[in-house]
């Protein structure tokens, strides 16, 4: 792609096929017709059959595939964020599997028109299985109306989120000194980074909602206990394993 896109979108994965089978039509259908993208998938040595679903897309000229012979985990953030080229980055969890129509655009508007702001997320579907990874404020103190978007300030996470190109160059250098993890990921880094360095704001985009299919009801449907259990096991999280086994087992809604 010879010329800057508008946006980058990006996607790092390890072993989410089910997720993806569902998430990744849907994210192509409602990307906005009125931007240039380019999208970004990073495979983490998968062995469920991701990379060869996620190959499927690379006949669409804005698509390009990193496979990673071994798995890097959350360090391939760093370098899906160094390979961006436009001027804003949209970072998409794996485990996202509707996105609202045109939300890439919805994204870059929030951002022109609240420029205060250096890292603006999505809402989340909450229904019986999933709280979508954050529960919501539910103070309306918290909110600025500009042009029609609701503006929650707030920290905000990185299932569906937007950052400028040029702030994350700025902050690039400070991100290595931390190790993404579990309990401090990228966008826990990426945004505090932003707070504390360039002084801008991050928020929820009120009433403009994904669905982020997280926790146990919903890695039961997709077949991915296991899976999640094994992550927290090797992981700095371990003491969340008892909880999300307490969650299944009574059937109720728990994020880890």
């Amino acid at each position: 792609m010879s010329k800057r896109p508008d946006v980058s979108i990006v996607l790092l994965t390890w072993n989410r096929r089910a997720y993806l089978e569902r998430g990744l039509p849907d994210l192509y259908a409602k990307v906005s017709r009125e931007l240039s993208h380019e999208i970004i998938i990073m495979d983490n040595a998968s062995s469920d059959g991701t990379l060869e679903l996620v190959r499927q897309y690379e006949g669409n000229s804005e698509t390009r595939v990193i496979s990673n012979p071994k798995n890097i985990k959350l360090k391939g953030y760093n370098k899906l964020f160094g390979l961006c080229k436009g001027k804003v980055i949209i970072e998409i969890d794996d485990d996202v599997i509707e996105y609202p129509q045109d939300f890439d655009k919805i994204l870059c508007e929030s951002l022109d028109v609240f420029p205060e702001y250096g890292y603006v997320a999505l809402d989340t579907v909450k229904n019986e299985k999933t709280d979508g990874g954050w529960p919501g404020w539910g103070d309306d103190s918290r909110n600025t109306i500009r042009s029609g978007i609701v503006m929650t300030e707030g920290p905000a996470k990185g299932y569906c989120a937007a950052f400028r190109r040029r702030d994350y160059r700025l902050i690039r250098p400070f991100t290595f000194f931390f190790k993404f993890s579990l309990s401090r990921p990228q966008d826990y880094v990426i945004s505090g980074l932003i707070r504390r360095i360039l002084f801008k704001k991050t928020g929820i985009l009120e009433g403009v909602k994904c669905l982020h299919a997280c926790g146990p009801l919903y890695a039961k449907e997709f077949g991915r206990v296991d899976f999640d259990m094994k992550k927290m096991a090797e992981s700095d999280c371990k003491e969340r394993i008892h909880l999300y086994q307490k969650a299944l087992a009574n059937g109720e809604i728990y994020t880890p």
